[in-house]
């Protein structure tokens, strides 16, 4: 439930105590959902490499590119002490690390997904998920069992082969390692059976995926699940060796936990560990025994760094070969966009730049959304939080505050997860959403909140906190100015994303800033959060009983999600129907309000050939070239 491209990197500050707050916000998700039951053809990607496409007439996560963490010290020609490589490596830049083993990750990966593959992958980050390390698969009993056909002289980098008894191992460390953080991937929405002993507690060895011989490996499901393939995409669910860390029951292990997360993870992925320094670099470099296409450049180079100005001075240096922008750092007049493609990523062109090099432009959408959190039990008045809906252009806020580099939100859902496809998104939106497409209606706002009994003399008040970030500063401060012609007084105030988090589960603010991910591109991911928990409540308190009718219609529309999770054509047309039922309640009842859906931007040197990413944002470098490296 993270977000990762340039504004990320203001929010990354709150990951100095990185591992606490993920363990918090891991506790929190899980008492969520545990409250609520639980390649695309060669023709396009080598369009969309824009080397090839240039000659005829697309991030690894964001982050991986942007670069927001570390501690390496720079000077300010963006050049710094983050080690030598010898070869040809793509070089870039990436936020700070803390695990390299699949049961931690959880954040956007730098180097994992390059080290660590999964029995389905969604290739370059594009949907639909295909077959990674699994050939083939059937399934039996509407989608609740799955028996998978596995690749067969895979290697990991250790040399030993790949077989079915590595994925039940690896499968069993994320459900019952005392260090894992991706347990919840196993056992909400989608869930493996299993058992429970009488106190709730995970018995050991009971996940129900079984290694029928070397090379099968079948898994049942409590119940079909409609997204089986993208969720086994996930990091978590990567193969490693059987045994390599003795932390489950039946294992000694080859190493310690530690060493295996820092020093020598071990996958099957078309490149290898090779040094990771902490605050200064992460490189890892080619596997030539590698299953698939065998990588043409040696290796990866990722350097560590925490502040925007000396990544873009080290990219200026031309010491990096992908990189990212920030808003400010961003010219809009200087993008030339030469084609789009049916997803929606973009090509084309960016520059001059400061060193007079005009460099490769690629863009995709990813699945990160941000909206205003309305605690509905303390800002009870709906007619306030309407109000302030009809104050906020969504497009202004794009193309103003955020530099034309994300998008508008009229839902909650990214438009190429949304019920109906984005042709229906933005129909919707368009037509249907109901406090101004592009437009600010301060009118409208004032005379709601007139109609409610409120005026100059006597005005709504509340309390909106937002990231300590100047562009959310500044989108709170102009939000508060404008909603005092509506009878309403925000008063803005700062806090760490620690903070708000911490505050958010005690419920003690009326309004806050915040951002969410999808872990596999369904709606439900967003949508658990929009309908009421009783037994834990979400950050927006929809459970204590303001505005009944909306909140039962989202409830309904929840349980009737929940009785469609599976495969077939019925029951994805009621889920579907479940997902908009949702989106409706929420904007009536204004309890999450859409901003904006983030895009990944990236800039590109021109001996480099590397083709853009999809939604999934994740990607492979072994179809990497880099031509005259400086």
């Amino acid at each position: 439930m993270y977000g990762n491209v340039s504004l990320l990197c203001q929010y990354i500050d709150f990951m100095k105590d990185f591992e606490t707050l993920l363990l918090r916000l891991h506790t929190v998700s899980s008492n969520f959902m545990t409250s609520s039951g639980g390649a695309d053809g060669s023709s396009t990607d080598e369009r969309f490499s824009r080397r090839s496409f240039l000659a005829a007439g697309g991030v690894a996560a964001a982050t991986t590119v942007a670069g927001c963490g570390g501690g390496e010290e720079i000077d300010e020609n963006g050049e710094g002490g983050d080690g030598d490589v010898d070869g040809t490596y793509l070089r870039m830049a990436v936020d700070s690390i803390s695990s390299m083993d699949p049961v931690i990750i959880q954040l956007d990966s730098v180097g994992e997904y390059n080290i660590y593959e999964r029995l389905t992958t969604h290739t370059d980050g594009r949907l639909p998920a295909e077959g990674q390390l699994a050939e083939d698969w059937t399934t039996e009993e509407d989608g609740a069992v799955y028996e998978f056909e596995l690749k067969e002289g895979v290697q990991f980098h250790d040399g030993s082969e790949l077989t079915a008894d590595d994925f039940v191992y690896s499968w069993r460390r994320m459900a019952e390692s005392p260090d894992t953080r991706n347990a919840d991937d196993l056992f909400d929405t989608f869930e493996i059976a299993h058992e429970r002993d009488d106190e709730g507690e995970l018995v050991p060895d009971s996940l129900a995926v079984e290694a029928v011989d070397d090379h099968t490996l079948r898994v049942e499901l409590a119940r079909p699940f409609y997204m089986t393939l993208d969720q086994l995409a996930n990091i978590s669910f990567a193969a490693t060796p059987e045994g390599v860390v003795g932390d489950i029951e039946g294992y000694d292990g080859e190493m310690d936990q530690s060493e295996f997360g820092t020093e020598n993870p071990i996958g099957t992925g078309p490149f290898q560990f090779e040094d990771w320094q902490e605050g200064s670099h992460l490189s890892i470099e080619r596997f030539d025994d590698y299953h698939g296409e065998v990588a043409e450049i040696d290796g990866v180079h990722w350097s560590i760094m925490d502040d925007s100005n000396a990544r873009l001075n080290r990219a200026l240096n031309r010491n990096l070969d992908v990189f990212t922008m920030e808003p400010s750092q961003f010219d809009p007049d200087l993008l030339e966009i030469e084609d789009t493609d049916e997803e929606g990523r973009e090509i084309g062109t960016y520059g001059p730049l400061d060193n007079e090099e005009t460099v490769q432009y690629q863009s995709s959408e990813v699945l990160i959304s941000h909206y205003i959190v309305f605690n509905t039990a303390n800002v009870d008045e709906l007619a306030a939080r309407r109000a302030i809906a009809h104050v906020i252009d969504q497009h202004r806020l794009a193309e103003n505050e955020f530099n034309e580099m994300y998008d508008p939100a009229y839902h909650i859902v990214t438009p190429s997860t949304f019920p109906g496809g984005e042709d229906r998104y933005h129909e919707m939106a368009e037509n249907e959403y109901p406090y101004g497409y592009a437009e600010s209606q301060i009118e409208e706002a004032a005379s709601i909140m007139e109609e409610a009994g409120y005026g100059e003399d006597d005005r709504y008040e509340m309390t909106l906190t937002v990231m300590p970030d100047s562009i959310w500063q500044d989108f709170g401060e102009l939000l508060a100015s404008q909603a005092r012609a509506a009878h309403i007084e925000i008063d803005v105030e700062e806090a760490p994303f620690a903070t708000i988090i911490d505050r958010a589960i005690e419920g003690t603010m009326d309004a806050f800033t915040l951002w969410d991910r999808m872990d596999y591109p369904g709606p439900d991911i967003f949508h658990r959060f929009l309908h009421p928990t009783p037994d834990a409540p979400q950050f927006t308190r929809i459970s204590q009983g303001v505005d009944a009718e909306y909140a039962d219609e989202a409830e309904d529309a929840w349980e009737q999600y929940l009785e469609n999770r599976g495969e077939t054509d019925e029951e994805e047309e009621a889920r579907n129907e479940a997902f908009e039922r949702i989106e409706a309640a929420n904007l009536e009842m204004v309890a999450q309000l859409p901003l904006l859906h983030e895009r990944v931007h990236r800039f590109i040197y021109d001996w480099v050939d590397i083709s853009m990413h999809g939604v999934m944002e994740y990607q492979q470098y072994n179809t990497v070239s880099i031509d005259d490296q400086p």
